[in-house]
């Protein structure tokens, strides 16, 4: 919902609310009032006393007095007929309402109220009504209003059909209302259950709380509190009515949480809802009055001091790993302005200082309205930003973890490349040592120290290529190149040219990198060499093979078992490995690791493929 739809759907409201006062024909013309501070003066006493002239909404605010409404009704008003007229109260949280009429022909007492069943109504509707003669010529009645809340009152004589069509629309803005009120408290409810947000949870009890009491005061409950005993349906109203300022106050208490105002502050909103059981006791033990004199002030101080707390929040003092709120605390202070505003305009009427307008008994409705759409506007662009915060927190944490990883990684490489490094040069290291430590040399360790420094010089290249390839792969340089020419030459300059057997066909020059083509071979020979028996021969093929529609030159390098026996078929091209019977021979376990990796940046693979008899690799090559 945007936010020009909201705005349209809130005038709305507020049109439909003044229809609901405002376009029947109201058939009293003058509102007067006298306060009988006693009591206890009869309906004949009153009418010598004088009566004071008013308008529109009566309020007094608490009195312990009887209150006295004399109502001028003129039976010409309007274009409707008929015999009769509805006179519909409002507020129904009055305790007490009596009907004092001169057409009355019956000595029967008419009393409606809140401690009065709904069923016993002359006209059931949300408001409180009496159904009184239209008269043929202007009279006064009387209402005698008795009550423990406060005593504004509105008061309206209209036809049947205006009734009915009051109420109607009456019951459809009351509905909205309602609606709206759910929406908010379904949308905390659901972020609540999902992030587990201890103020939007907060947000959600207090709407919920919101909506109790809202169905009380527009009189949804009375409907359904036939079967209570008489007097309760009072005494729930009321505990709904200091109930509701305690969910409000807790809700700030846990929103100005994060901003970290004075302690003073904070632990004196909690004084204002720890008197919540002392309110509740006082209208358990029937001293509703003193109870709702008591939440009032409560309302009118607690929004003051969570306003004086969020000014204060806007320098918090400086503390070690507190995180700033998403939401600027003038958006809070801001707030909060109009809370105490709004509700200040809302309480004096209802305490009886200061006249109000014909929407009064339904301020308290739209103000929960109005306050709860803006908090939840709040409360969402405070949740995406919290939403954001959090992923950016998650993505810093993910790369942190790789970089924990990656360094986890290297350490462990490194770990295994000394490791390695330390194992396989220690043998020629003591060859040489050996060596060089001899009184005579002969030409047999000459060899020998020649061996030992080609094995170390072997080592020493696969860590160089191997490095080269994983931080800066090659590139392929591809040219025309004779296969068994190259083959033959390579073999050749090793030093176990002589046990080699070449089968290579006759093959068309291919496109390939020759350098990186010697690299693969000659680790695949020198591995044959190393791990077969002495003076065996190696046999190395070479063919034409198409793989996949590709035509492409297989080479075959295969060779007997050694003293290493068998590899492990599946362990044989990870970095570092060796089998165990292997380190007899000096190697640095990057060999095959790095044929397997050159030969996927040449487009090809290599593989194992044993027979029964021979250690068999195979490298394909594309052409």
């Amino acid at each position: 919902m945007t936010p020009a739809m909201l705005i349209k759907m809130i005038l709305a409201l507020l049109l439909m609310g003044i229809a609901v006062s405002s376009n029947a024909a109201d058939h009293i013309v003058e509102r007067a009032y006298f306060e009988d501070s006693s009591a206890s003066l009869s309906w004949p006493q009153v009418q010598k006393e004088r009566f004071t002239p008013f308008a529109g909404v009566f309020t007094r605010g608490f009195t312990r007095s009887a209150i006295w409404l004399r109502l001028r009704i003129d039976p010409r008003a309007g274009q409707q007929s008929g015999e009769q007229l509805i006179l519909s109260i409002r507020p129904i949280y009055l305790d007490e309402v009596e009907l004092f009429d001169p057409l009355q022909v019956s000595d029967t007492p008419r009393v409606t109220g809140d401690r009065h069943p709904w069923g016993t109504a002359e006209y059931r509707s949300l408001n409180l009504n009496f159904v009184i003669p239209r008269g043929e010529v202007t009279r006064d009645i009387w209402l005698r209003i008795n009550t423990t809340s406060t005593t504004l009152s509105h008061v309206e004589a209209l036809s049947p059909s205006e009734t009915q069509t009051a109420d109607l629309q009456q019951g459809l803005l009351y509905s909205i209302l309602l609606a709206f009120q759910v929406l908010l408290m379904g949308w905390a409810a659901s972020h609540w259950a999902a992030q587990r947000d201890r103020v939007v949870g907060a947000f959600a009890f207090k709407q919920m709380v919101s909506i109790i009491f809202s169905l009380a005061y527009m009189g949804y409950v009375r409907l359904f509190a036939d079967t209570l005993p008489a007097g309760w349906l009072d005494r729930g109203f009321s505990l709904c009515i200091v109930a509701y300022p305690s969910a409000l106050i807790w809700f700030d208490y846990q929103l100005l949480r994060e901003y970290r105002p004075p302690q003073w502050g904070m632990r004196l909103l909690l004084c204002f809802i720890a008197l919540l059981p002392l309110e509740l006791v006082l209208i358990l033990v029937d001293q509703v009055q003193p109870a709702l004199r008591l939440n009032m002030l409560i309302v009118l101080g607690a929004p003051l001091v969570t306003l004086l707390l969020a000014i204060a929040a806007r320098n918090p003092a400086p503390v070690k790993d507190w995180v700033a709120p998403v939401i600027p605390i003038n958006v809070i202070v801001a707030f909060h302005v109009f809370v105490v505003l709004t509700l200040t305009i809302q309480v004096l009427p209802a305490l009886g200082l200061m006249e109000t307008f014909g929407l009064s008994h339904l301020n308290f409705l739209f103000h929960g309205l109005f306050n709860g759409i803006l908090m939840v506007t709040i409360l969402y662009v405070r949740a995406r930003r919290m939403e954001a915060k959090q992923a950016e927190v998650q993505t810093a944490l993910t790369i942190s973890e790789q970089q924990s990883r990656r360094e986890r990684q290297q350490r462990l490489e490194q770990s295994k490349f000394l490791s390695m490094l330390a194992h396989e040069l220690k043998t020629p290291l003591s060859i040489l040592r050996m060596v060089l430590g001899a009184k005579h040399s002969t030409p047999a360790l000459t060899d020998e120290a020649a061996r030992a420094i080609q094995d170390m010089n072997n080592v020493i290249e696969r860590c160089v290529q191997v490095d080269k390839m994983e931080e800066n792969p090659w590139q392929v340089s591809p040219q025309p190149m004779n296969v068994a020419d190259e083959l033959r030459a390579l073999c050749e300059s090793m030093r176990c040219g002589s046990r080699l057997q070449i089968q290579a066909a006759d093959l068309t020059p291919i496109e390939a990198d020759p350098k990186l083509l010697r690299i693969l071979l000659s680790n695949l020979i020198d591995n044959a060499d190393k791990y077969s028996p002495p003076h065996s021969s190696i046999l190395v093929e070479v063919l034409a093979e198409t793989r996949n529609g590709e035509a492409g030159v297989a080479f075959r390098i295969s060779n007997q078992p050694g003293k290493a026996g068998w590899p492990e078929a599946h362990m044989l091209f990870r970095k570092y490995y060796r089998s165990a019977g292997a380190h007899e021979a000096t190697g640095s376990g990057l060999g095959l690791y790095l044929v397997e990796h050159i030969a996927r940046i040449l487009g090809g693979q290599a593989s194992y493929q044993p027979t029964a008899t021979h250690i068999r690799f195979s490298l394909w090559i594309p052409a």
